[in-house]
C-alpha cells in the first residue's frame, strides 16, 4: 500500500500494523512503519444508497464489503488491508471507531483468512480459552470473571484464530477492552460511568484492560459456548465429531460473510483443524439467577483438566 505517513495515527491489532487517519484510543500504540492495513477518512463511493432510519444496508464479495448507517456513515473493506470511512455529518469519532473495531475488522479478518470466532479469548496457564454463544449469554461478562482470577485478556466480541507455522490453532490477539452491559459491569464491581459506548443503539460499554492483555498469540486449547437452558442446575457438555465443526461454524463472526468464500480458503481450513485439535463443550445453565462464581468455577476445573 503507498501513501504518506503523514497525519496518521499507528496502531497493533490482531496481529497486524495499522496506520489510522482516525484516532483509536482502544487500540496498543505502535511505532510508525510500513503498516499492513491503511484506515482512510474520504469518499467510498455511493453505490448502497442512503439506509432507512436506524438501518444499515450491506454488500459484500470475497474481497470487498460495503456497508453503510444511518446516523454515522459509509465503509468499504477492500483486500484485507484497507478501510475507507465516509463520516455523515452528525457522526463524531466515538460514533465511527464503534463500527470500525467491530464489523469492519471482522471484514477485514475474513478478507485475511483469519477464522474470526464470535466470541471473548483469555490466557490461561494451559493455552488459549475462548467463549462463544449467543449475544447475550454471557461471553465478555466470563471473560471479565477470569480476568478478576488472574488471566490475561486476548480477545473480545471478535476472536480471531489462524493457522501457526506448526499447523496448529492460535488465538491472535485483539485490543484490551472489554464490552460490557450494565447489568455485567454491576456484577463485576464496576459502572459505566465515563466508559465509552460500544453499541450504538444497545446499552454496551467498553471496559480498559491495559494491565491484564496479552498482546502476542497463544495456543488455543479449548472453545466453550455458553448456554441458556431451561434446567435445574448448570453443567458441561462435551461436543464431540461433526458437531464441533458445526458449532464452531454457527459461532463465526458475521456468519453471513461465509457464503461469499469458497470451501477451501484459510478460514475453513483454521476451523476444521481447531475442531479437530481443541476441546469443544457447551456450559448450559438456567437464565436465572444468573450464577456467575459457580460457572465460572466449573470452567476453571474443566481448564485445568486441558
Amino acid at each position: 500500500i503507498i501513501a504518506s505517513m503523514t497525519d496518521t495515527f499507528n496502531y497493533f491489532a490482531f496481529g497486524l500494523h495499522i496506520a489510522s487517519e482516525l484516532e483509536c484510543p482502544e487500540l496498543l500504540p505502535a511505532d510508525p512503519a510500513p503498516p499492513d492495513v491503511w484506515v482512510r477518512l474520504g469518499p467510498t463511493g455511493d453505490t448502497l444508497g442512503d439506509p432507512p432510519p436506524g438501518k444499515v444496508i450491506v454488500d459484500a464479495g470475497p474481497d470487498v464489503m460495503q456497508f453503510v448507517l444511518d446516523e454515522v456513515g459509509r465503509y468499504s473493506i477492500t483486500g484485507g488491508d484497507q478501510i475507507v470511512i465516509q463520516r455523515f455529518p452528525q457522526a463524531g469519532d466515538d460514533k465511527l471507531r464503534i463500527y470500525l473495531l467491530g464489523a469492519a475488522f471482522g471484514a477485514l479478518l475474513y478478507q485475511r483468512g483469519f477464522f474470526p470466532l464470535h466470541g471473548s479469548a483469555i490466557e490461561t496457564s494451559h493455552g488459549a480459552v475462548a467463549f462463544t454463544g449467543d449475544s447475550g449469554n454471557g461471553k465478555s461478562t466470563m471473560a471479565a470473571a477470569f480476568h478478576q482470577r488472574g488471566c490475561r485478556i486476548l480477545a473480545d466480541d471478535v476472536c480471531a484464530i489462524r493457522l501457526d507455522d506448526a499447523g496448529q490453532p492460535v488465538v491472535v490477539p485483539a485490543f484490551p477492552q472489554l464490552n460490557l452491559w450494565n447489568d455485567s459491569l454491576e456484577k463485576l464491581g464496576q459502572t459505566s460511568t465515563d466508559l465509552p459506548r460500544t453499541r450504538l443503539y444497545r446499552e454496551k460499554y467498553g471496559l480498559a484492560v491495559w494491565d491484564g492483555f496479552r498482546s502476542e498469540t497463544v495456543p488455543l486449547r479449548a472453545v466453550y459456548q455458553l448456554v441458556k437452558i431451561d434446567a435445574a442446575e448448570a453443567g458441561l457438555q462435551a461436543v464431540k465429531g461433526t458437531e464441533k465443526i458445526r458449532l464452531l461454524r454457527d459461532n463465526t463472526a458475521r456468519r453471513f460473510m461465509l457464503n461469499y468464500l469458497p470451501d477451501d480458503t484459510p478460514l475453513m481450513r483454521t476451523l476444521m483443524v481447531a475442531a479437530k485439535t481443541c476441546r469443544v463443550a457447551r456450559l448450559v445453565y438456567p437464565p436465572q439467577p444468573f450464577q456467575l462464581d459457580e460457572l465460572a468455577d466449573l470452567l476453571e476445573k474443566d481448564i485445568n483438566l486441558l
